[in-house]
């Protein structure tokens, strides 16, 4: 199974790794077994291998999907998932799991770098600290020249899910002079703020997409762990503004064709 184009191995590898997995057993156990029961199960879960415990984690949380009611419909994997969320994990480690990041900034040199790859013949310019006088701009505007015309494309990164609500206002903004836009979003992300609006884990990615259609805007997705990145969702195509975009690219020091 892939969450947010990562697979679910990753995050359990990430969450043995991190030493807290007794912590996520743990709820599982609490909310699967009668307490005397739990208490064995810990007790066995404590004294396994890394690799024994793996197999004991995604059994149980099989056992939860039939026997928890909050679990029918979810898979395995999706419950681990959620029973994460539930633990009270130190920050550093739930970036870590989740692929996410405590600051976006961190983010731009990996951003930059594959941007650069993803759109080979075209300009990409780190805008994250320019101002404008037309409109806000995004993290990043790529510019591809074509024969007969320019397309400004503006790519955001957010990582803190109390940033998404704000993107969406943003997005709204560069719609005004942008062809596409796009969103880099971490797994964390994704998988916090689809929660957010879904209720459940399972159904996250899938409400976080969703959300993302509404305004036409395209997903990639930047697991900060293993310092991947993934198109997960293609960008609608704007009807930009011919003078607004004519005066960002002015701004940028760029002419449109």
């Amino acid at each position: 199974m892939k969450f947010a184009s990562v697979d679910f191995n990753d995050f359990l590898s990430r969450i043995m790794k991190s030493g807290h997995d007794e912590e996520v057993y743990k709820i599982l156990c609490n909310e699967y077994h009668q307490p005397a029961d739990a208490r064995l199960a810990l007790k066995e879960y404590k004294s396994s291998s890394t690799s024994k415990r793996k197999d004991l984690m995604l059994g149980l949380a099989k056992n939860c999907t039939d026997g928890v009611r909050k679990y029918h419909g979810y898979s395995g994997e999706q419950v681990i998932l959620e029973a994460l969320l539930s633990a009270d994990l130190p920050n550093k480690w739930v970036h870590h799991i989740l692929g996410g990041v405590e600051n976006e900034e961190e983010t731009y040199s990996l951003v930059q770098k594959f941007l650069s790859k993803e759109y080979a013949t075209a300009e990409v310019k780190n805008t994250s600290r320019s101002k404008s006088n037309i409109a806000r701009l995004a993290d990043f505007t790529v510019v591809k020249r074509g024969t007969f015309s320019t397309q400004i494309i503006s790519v955001d990164v957010k990582s803190n899910e109390s940033a998404f609500d704000y993107f969406l206002n943003q997005a709204d903004d560069f719609s005004r002079f942008s062809d596409e836009i796009y969103l880099v979003a971490t797994p964390e992300l994704v998988l916090k703020e689809g929660k957010k609006k879904s209720g459940g884990a399972n159904s996250a990615e899938k409400a976080f997409t969703s959300t993302l259609k509404k305004h036409g805007v395209g997903l990639y997705v930047l697991d900060f762990s293993s310092q991947v990145i993934h198109k997960v969702m293609a960008a609608n195509e704007n009807k930009a503004d011919k003078h607004l975009k004519d005066k960002v690219l002015s701004e940028l020091g760029l002419r449109q064709r």
